[in-house]
């Protein structure tokens, strides 16, 4: 081997860690949700979603109530503050040897049909607001993890975005038949898209949170729920550990649960899905350009 190759060859590999290891800096300090926002795409719908279903409601028109922040930055913070102290209390809860747990939730048969396998279904009665299961999986990130997860598990089903980018690669792997662990938590990735005529009881909502911060119980739980696919470079992964949350819409009393998948329109969509219409919003077929929310799926 001549020292001519042996020295292109060291230049190529060099050059291939150096762009390795700043598109990952690159990834880990772009805010992709501010680039977002100058494109014009926000959560706007999805916060307020959020912020109803996890307050209180006057009991008649009359009645005094809190209103929703009318800023996106206010109601974003307020949103992400209540799920942060919601997955910790849910977290601890399930690590309790508490078998007076108000709802679990099952895997289970989805009525959606036989062709739509398991889905997951709320054993007694879940409250609304409150954090009904976990999207758990690996978390990529958002450029070199997304061309390692495409490398790895092209056209992977469970792919879901993130508003930072990030992307959780979901393990069906989560609850059993009858509720019995605290693997109940873990149901996200089962929950199927609602049928034609039906609303979701359920939203996807992101949480980045600090688990020094968290009660023990928690801390010791959140590893099953998420961990990073490779760990960050320029943060570190407990103190912004990623993860989804399904939270409840309303009330849910032993049903299954429905989440809006928002496939967007120019995506090879498959016959059985049937768009969520939106108070407000134009039906999905005539989004131009196409407006991208964080519940939607990757699709190759």
């Amino acid at each position: 081997m001549s020292h001519s190759f042996r020295t292109r060859a060291a230049t190529i590999a060099g050059g291939a860690v150096a762009t390795y290891f700043t598109a990952r800096y690159v990834e880990e300090s772009l805010s992709f949700e501010r680039i977002d926002a100058c494109l014009g795409i926000h959560q706007r719908f999805e916060e307020n979603a959020c912020w109803v279903a996890t307050h209180s409601l006057p009991k008649c028109p009359s009645s005094a109530a809190a209103v929703a922040p009318t800023l996106l930055s206010q109601l974003k913070r307020e949103n992400a503050d209540n799920i942060r102290l919601a997955v910790a209390a849910a977290l601890s809860e399930a690590s309790s040897d508490d078998d007076a747990a108000v709802y679990r939730v099952t895997r289970q048969l989805s009525t959606v049909g036989a062709s739509s396998g398991d889905g997951a279904f709320v054993q007694g009665c879940c409250p609304r607001g409150a954090i009904v299961c976990f999207y758990h999986g690996p978390v990529y990130g958002p450029l070199v993890g997304r061309v390692k997860l495409m490398l790895t598990d092209p056209g992977s089903a469970y792919a879901l975005v993130m508003p930072d980018g990030y992307i959780i690669n979901g393990k069906t792997s989560g609850a059993t038949s009858d509720g019995s662990d605290e693997s109940t938590l873990l149901a996200g990735p089962l929950c199927q898209h609602p049928p034609k005529g039906r609303q979701p009881n359920v939203m996807f909502y992101p949480a980045v949170c600090d688990v020094a911060a968290m009660p023990a119980a928690a801390a010791a739980s959140i590893d099953k729920v998420a961990w990073y696919d490779t760990a960050p470079l320029t943060f570190d992964a407990r103190q912004e550990t990623r993860t989804m949350v399904l939270v409840a819409l309303r009330d849910i009393t032993d049903e299954e649960l429905f989440v809006d998948y928002r496939y967007m329109p120019g995506d090879n969509l498959p016959k059985w899905y049937s768009p969520v219409a939106r108070e407000g919003e134009v039906p999905q077929e005539k989004w131009d350009p196409p407006r991208p929310n964080f519940d939607w799926f990757i699709h190759a």
